[in-house]
């Protein structure tokens, strides 16, 4: 009799609750599982369509694949500063006035750092570089289809359209020239920076960077990324991406 009275409809109110807010965080924890399942899919399917450019992409180039060291190819097989990975070859490497750069007539020391890297694994057996060219070729055609997915071009016409550009002569050749990494290199990276920005502008211009630190065609990033960023700001998207492109524009008159 000295308990206070409780009130029947409220006696299991801490359980109703708990109860409450089980229900309430089951359908959140139902959009969760349907964003990891929609993640990983993403992910499967883009290692597939990587993996069958791969396969292509050895297809075709298979009759260079034994070839050996061809023109430019000597320049960068006999680089004195590839040799080996050392802390003073890098130093000469990044150098923009250095005997590194004097001796190939171009600023390109990602390309040396990567060539250096390769000399260290395969030596003078050509296979290996062939293939890693290869499989750079199949990186960018996967990333341009993720771009031209992203600009709104239907899977299907962007899937054709990587094909096409992965077979094509012109861009056979340029992979079956084992010095033109600088080129396929550039670009992937480039376009890894197209598809960063603005989401990840620092990490975009990170790899923009690298990209003109390959080659310095890559400059071609900036055309493109000034184009899409005005088409956002038409569509009403955010506009953080120009800001980003003055960083662009400032690392491409450095590099210049």
């Amino acid at each position: 009799e000295l308990l206070p009275a409780v009130d029947p409809a409220h006696e299991d109110e801490p359980c109703g609750g708990a109860a409450i807010a089980v229900d309430r965080a089951a359908p959140a924890r139902g959009r969760e599982s349907r964003d990891q399942e929609v993640d990983s899919s993403a992910v499967a399917r883009w290692l597939a369509i990587h993996a069958a450019f791969c396969a292509l992409a050895a297809a075709v180039l298979w009759p260079a694949l034994g070839g050996p060291f061809v023109s430019d190819d000597f320049l960068y097989a006999n680089h004195p500063y590839t040799a080996e990975l050392s802390l003073a070859n890098a130093r000469a490497i990044f150098d923009p006035f250095g005997p590194a750069k004097l001796h190939t007539a171009n600023y390109e020391p990602v390309h040396l750092w990567l060539h250096s890297l390769e000399r260290q694994i395969f030596a003078d057996a050509t296979l290996g570089y062939h293939l890693v060219n290869a499989w750079v070729h199949a990186l960018v055609a996967t990333l341009l289809v993720a771009l031209w997915l992203r600009s709104g071009v239907p899977l299907g016409a962007g899937l054709v359209a990587g094909v096409f550009f992965l077979v094509h002569p012109a861009n056979v050749e340029a992979v079956a020239w084992i010095s033109q990494l600088k080129t396929t290199a550039s670009v992937a990276l480039a376009l890894g920076a197209l598809l960063l920005l603005p989401r990840r502008g620092a990490l975009a211009t990170a790899l923009f960077a690298l990209a003109l630190l390959t080659k310095a065609s890559a400059a071609f990033a900036l055309a493109m990324a000034a184009g899409f960023a005005w088409a956002g700001a038409r569509r009403g998207g955010p506009r953080i991406a120009f800001a980003w492109l003055g960083a662009w524009a400032a690392l491409l008159a450095l590099y210049a």
